[in-house]
């Protein structure tokens, strides 16, 4: 769920139609491979300032929890499949084996006559 600063309820309409139109969990990973990104190509670039880099994350962390909690979830090249997928997977192997059965059974039934 996304998290809306208290102060503001106008934002809970915002949340609850964005939540309605995305999946939360490819945009949490999404936004965490940014981030992730971002850092890696920060502490690349400034070595000198990661200090700064992680100074910033952690007073962000504490106005910001949602930020944070994107921070730690599994970039988007981590997350494991979803079942869904392995669902699909699964019904084209099964169609798959019964085009190959029909097949060979279509082949020995002409053979035989």
């Amino acid at each position: 769920m996304v998290c809306a600063p208290e102060g503001r309820a106008g934002n809970k309409g915002l949340v609850a139609e964005f939540e309605s139109r995305h999946d939360l969990l490819v945009f949490e990973a999404k936004i965490s491979t940014l981030l992730h990104h971002a850092y890696e190509r920060f502490s690349k670039e400034n070595p000198k300032d990661v200090d700064a880099w992680e100074r910033a994350r952690q007073a962000l962390a504490r106005e910001d929890h949602y930020l944070f909690h994107i921070w730690n979830v599994l970039p988007a090249a981590e997350t494991p499949p979803k079942i869904g997928s392995i669902i699909r997977i699964g019904i084209g192997l099964l169609i798959a084996l019964g085009l190959t059965i029909g097949i060979f059974s279509w082949i020995a039934q002409t053979r035989s006559h």
